[in-house]
């Protein structure tokens, strides 16, 4: 009797384990080659845009950012749970000249959804909104997502249209904090972080 609920528990333990890889490897088997492109070069993202603002003299702007700008303040815990949340994403490394190298931060509503264990991120501001799937990756998330700009005649999703295409990384930076970061966007910077905590 003991003998088979050992193997009924180990059973199960594979069975989860099985579903946890399936899980983590879609977004291998769903990322566009230019996003798997874009998401390698995470680092030299990071690199490259505070080298941008040392040189503009922004040291102190990007400082003051604290946590959110520090590459390696990743911490291990729990993921958001489904929910409202209020985020404000910081562009740092201008694109073009003249412009600040750390932009003032924007604030905007944001949601994390679960749907049968697929979790989806959704922010919306003035301007655009970017939709998409965030999927465990060890001790961080994969986001898919699109960018739709006010305007659009529809929501983008996707692998609909590249130039649209987001990619990052969902990142856990402290109790009830995390921050999404997205190496090498189609416009105006180098790296774009969202700060995300729950609404209330």
């Amino acid at each position: 009797m003991r003998r088979g609920v050992l193997i009924g528990t180990i059973a199960v333990l594979c069975a989860a384990s099985a579903a946890s890889a399936g899980i983590a490897a879609t977004w291998r088997a769903a990322i566009h080659p230019d996003d798997r492109v874009r998401l390698l070069g995470l680092w030299p993202a990071w690199t490259s845009a505070k080298a941008k603002a040392i040189v503009h003299g922004e040291t102190a702007d990007w400082t003051a950012l604290g946590r959110l700008a520090e590459p390696a303040a990743a911490a291990d815990g729990e993921w958001p749970a489904a929910g409202a949340y209020r985020c404000r994403v910081v562009k740092l490394g201008a694109r073009l000249p003249g412009q600040p190298d750390v932009a003032a931060p924007t604030d905007f509503p944001c949601a994390v959804t679960n749907d049968d264990g697929v979790i989806g991120f959704a922010g919306h501001n003035a301007f655009q909104s970017s939709t998409g799937t965030l999927y465990p990756d060890g001790e961080r998330m994969v986001f898919l997502g699109a960018m739709t700009l006010r305007g659009d005649m529809s929501r983008f999703v996707y692998g609909a249209d590249p130039d649209r295409n987001e990619v990052g990384v969902l990142e856990r930076i402290g109790p009830a904090r995390w921050r999404l970061v997205l190496p090498w966007p189609r416009f105006q910077s180098t790296l774009d972080v969202v700060d995300i905590v729950p609404a209330s």
